[in-house]
């Protein structure tokens, strides 16, 4: 068991140097040797792990994933639909130095697509799980029309309109690098339409 644990923390740390890299100089500058000068590991090392750039990318990417899942799971489960449906989509969103980070590595990866075409499962992956946690919470703030089968359709469109503006947003706050908390309150205005909470949008 420590093995795997040391493993685990060892791709972590190596995904992070990826990122710090990625943020720092661009793509471009990645390669095996940068990432374990700046990991503090022999080039070998690394290669033991991740023979080739483009497994290392990869690896990087599906770390990133792991992240915001675990910081999701990791959220109590003894507060509100309402609460818990904000603070879920909070962790996909820019809102500080270490998700700022996942955003500009997530934009930077895009970009490296065509060059290492096993990044669309990726990017589809990562598409595909928000708007699954886009769902999962909108039937959670619904559950009476969700459990009895009633307007899917429509549980559906308002997943589909919760997702986007999850990405708009997160475009928005990456791109201008500030928010007077106008973004949360944004997310839970429409939240809050979507339970149809009685309650004031502000608080």
């Amino acid at each position: 068991m420590p093995r795997l644990i040391d493993h685990d923390q060892r791709r972590d740390e190596l995904a992070q140097a990826v990122w710090r890299i990625v943020t720092a100089k661009g793509i471009g500058a990645l390669s095996i040797r940068e990432v374990a000068a700046e990991a503090g590991v022999s080039a070998g090392s690394l290669r033991h792990l991740f023979p080739t750039r483009e497994q290392l990318v990869i690896a990087a990417a599906e770390q990133m994933l792991l992240g915001v899942e675990r910081r999701i799971r990791a959220l109590p489960q003894d507060i509100s639909p309402l609460d818990f449906a904000e603070r879920a989509l909070a962790q996909t969103l820019p809102l500080d130095d270490a998700r700022r980070t996942e955003f500009a590595v997530n934009l930077a990866l895009v970009a490296e697509e065509p060059a290492v075409p096993a990044l669309a499962g990726i990017r589809r992956q990562t598409y595909d799980d928000l708007r699954r946690l886009c769902r999962g919470l909108v039937g959670m703030l619904r559950p009476q029309d969700d459990t009895a089968g009633r307007d899917r359709a429509d549980l559906d469109d308002a997943a589909r309109r919760l997702h986007v503006l999850v990405d708009g947003l997160g475009f928005h706050l990456f791109q201008t690098g500030e928010d007077d908390g106008w973004s949360l309150a944004t997310l839970r205005a429409e939240l809050r339409q979507l339970a149809a909470d009685p309650r004031p949008v502000s608080q």
